[in-house]
């Protein structure tokens, strides 16, 4: 099968990220890459991203996208935790470490795996965005079985977002990093519920030690992401 990629490649939805305390110990033996080290909050404490996205638009039609990933710094002179957290900067003092993506369909795995070589899991899940006058209720399941269920409100205070970060991965037992941009109107949001339902990557993500309380969360409903593809070996 021949496929024709456009670069730079666009994406367009709705997302909500989630940032939670979890096990600085237990993400050092997930990332195992020289020079990487997870963004403490506090010590032995790091933080879990999870994105859940619903993409209207991109390349191969729309689909859905979980992503689990972890701020990191890369060769820091200093580590000391919550110094890079003043205000709220997260993002843009930070990069992400890639996990894992788990995708809704086939094209959208074949797509990621052809443009940049991300950690791309091979089973189907989905994601449903659902939203009324009280907030937004946010589900992702596979297999039938539940992975997160979660009731946002909805933001108080919406604002324009402009990042520019490095996402970093190890593929074939080689770490490379690709820079990512994103456009976006949305806010910090209050979380009403979390919940981890029994399938396989709720395990995931309650192996890492992780606190039920989220330290932030943040919905945008309408993202444009784009992909450079400016792929590096480290």
């Amino acid at each position: 099968e021949d496929f024709v990629v456009d670069i730079p490649a666009k994406y367009r939805g709705k997302v909500v990220s989630i940032l939670l305390p979890a096990s600085t110990k237990k993400m050092m033996k997930l990332i195992n890459c020289p020079g990487v080290v997870p963004a403490e909050i506090f010590w032995g404490k790091s933080l879990l991203s999870i994105t859940l996205f619903d993409f209207l638009e991109s390349p191969v039609g729309p689909y859905a996208e979980l992503v689990f990933a972890t701020p990191i710094l890369y060769k820091p002179k200093i580590r000391i935790p919550l110094l890079p957290l003043i205000k709220d900067q997260i993002s843009k003092k930070y990069n992400l470490f890639v996990f894992d993506i788990v995708q809704s369909t086939e094209m959208a795995i074949k797509h990621g795996n052809i443009l940049t070589g991300y950690p791309h899991d091979t089973n189907l899940i989905n994601v449903t965005f659902e939203e009324d006058k009280k907030g937004i209720n946010v589900k992702s399941y596979g297999d039938n079985k539940s992975i997160i269920d979660i009731q946002l409100d909805k933001p108080r205070k919406e604002k324009f977002i402009n990042e520019s970060y490095f996402t970093y991965f190890i593929k074939e037992n080689s770490p490379y990093k690709i820079k990512m941009d994103i456009y976006a109107i949305g806010g910090n949001v209050k979380i009403n519920k979390f919940s981890l339902g029994d399938h396989r990557l709720a395990g995931f993500i309650k192996n890492l030690g992780i606190s039920y309380k989220p330290f932030q969360v943040r919905y945008s409903r309408d993202v444009i992401e784009i992909n450079p593809v400016t792929k590096e070996k480290l």
